[in-house]
């Protein structure tokens, strides 16, 4: 034992041991390593991380020391225990781990900095990123499909799909994720640019798009005697 440990201390044990070489930096550290003291003592004697490691000194000792990520990364500290250290997701991001490796919250994900892109290649949920604050068009940049937005407005009926536009969506990309005719009347579709979006008849007329059925048969009946392939 030591007796107190303080700042000066460590700054001093480990000047000697450097200029000693060889076997004593390593020797040093884990005669420290039995003592009680603030572990921001290692920081502050510019030890390197990569040497902390091989005693071994704990994540999360060196992130209550003040060691950043980066440099836990660069001394072999694996993800896992980089992760549970005590770090916030940006800390993680600038230490160059992907979306998927850090995988938090997809709230701590946002506040550390990390894109909608990244965050959908890592299998965040539309739905996830709408709850946390993403906007529609983040979401339509970050590349989800159509069907993928309207799962993540589920409970926006009266609204979805005019949030789905106001995001990027095409009208064929909408009615292939299933809106329904009704949902693009609402918004004030017209039926040139329902045309070519694969609705039935039946749905359309549904819908309003075209007359009724019984409506049809009466403009053919008062049609009839004008043209001769009506007789």
């Amino acid at each position: 034992m030591m007796g107190a440990i303080n700042d000066w201390t460590v700054r001093d044990l480990w000047a000697r041991a450097e200029k000693q070489g060889g076997e004593w930096p390593l020797a040093a550290l884990r005669a420290l390593r039995e003592e009680v003291f603030p572990f921001a003592y290692l920081k502050s004697a510019h030890i390197p991380a990569s040497l902390l490691v091989q005693v071994p000194f704990f994540a999360f000792e060196l992130c209550k020391g003040g060691y950043s990520a980066v440099e836990l990364r660069k001394a072999g500290y694996s993800i896992a225990d980089i992760r549970t250290a005590g770090y916030v997701a940006h800390d993680l991001r600038e230490a160059g781990f992907s979306a998927q490796e850090v995988n938090l919250s997809a709230e701590e994900m946002r506040m550390g900095g990390y894109t909608v892109h990244e965050l959908r290649g890592a299998g965040y949920s539309a739905k996830q990123l709408n709850r946390v604050g993403f906007s529609v068009q983040d979401i339509f940049r970050g590349g989800y499909s159509a069907r993928q937005f309207r799962v993540a407005f589920e409970g926006y009926d009266n609204i979805s799909l005019e949030l789905a536009r106001i995001a990027g969506y095409s009208l064929k990309e909408l009615a292939g994720a299933g809106y329904p005719p009704k949902d693009f009347k609402r918004i004030g579709v017209v039926w040139p640019e329902m045309r070519d979006l694969g609705f039935s008849i039946d749905e359309l007329q549904d819908a309003g798009f075209l007359p009724s059925k019984m409506s049809v048969d009466e403009l053919l009946k008062k049609l009839a005697p004008t043209f001769d392939f009506f007789v």
